[in-house]
């Protein structure tokens, strides 16, 4: 639902991690526990996605959304935030345009990303994914901004290896 709607409104939405990364790695839904969907967007598409979102009932957490500088920064400010939170009910939505900050540089060009997507199966539908060598990239810079803090991470980055036949030097 959530993506058919970005799609609608016009928003190329990569999600990550969560019920895709779930269906790629362990091969089915159920498998692994996650407490929110994160979306990746490219940069000129974040005010659409959000809008997107708030039309259909989700509510930024952190105070009332009066424009976009937060997330996306100014003419003579950097970001305060990394993503928009978005919660409706118990659902809970990250959507950013970057991965990285500015204390931990990681910042893949969401458009490339965009254009090396494959399609990955979740309850019966086909929602576009990172490739296999962007998403072993994305959870090892994921897993290593938080220190490896949950094992969940390392079993992550261990069944998305295991599904993948990398290209080393793409993902070196």
């Amino acid at each position: 639902e959530l993506l058919g709607a970005l799609e609608e409104g016009g928003v190329r939405a990569l999600p990550f991690k969560g019920t895709v990364l779930e269906a790629f790695a362990y091969g089915e839904v159920g498998m692994r526990a996650y407490r929110d969907l994160d979306v990746l967007v490219p940069r000129e598409d974040l005010t659409d996605a959000v809008d997107v979102l708030e039309a259909r009932g989700y509510e930024w957490t952190d105070a009332p959304r009066l424009d976009d500088s937060p997330v996306l920064g100014g003419p003579l400010t950097i970001p305060l935030v990394p993503e928009y939170e978005l919660r409706r009910d118990r659902t809970h939505v990250e959507v950013r345009c970057g991965v990285g900050d500015a204390a931990q540089p990681f910042d893949p060009d969401v458009k490339t990303l965009w254009d090396r997507r494959e399609a990955v199966t979740v309850a019966g539908s086909d929602v576009p994914a990172l490739a296999p060598v962007d998403r072993l990239r994305m959870l090892a810079f994921h897993g290593t901004k938080h220190k490896w803090h949950l094992l969940k991470w390392t079993c992550d980055f261990a069944a998305a290896l295991a599904a993948t036949d990398p290209d080393w030097q793409r993902v070196i």
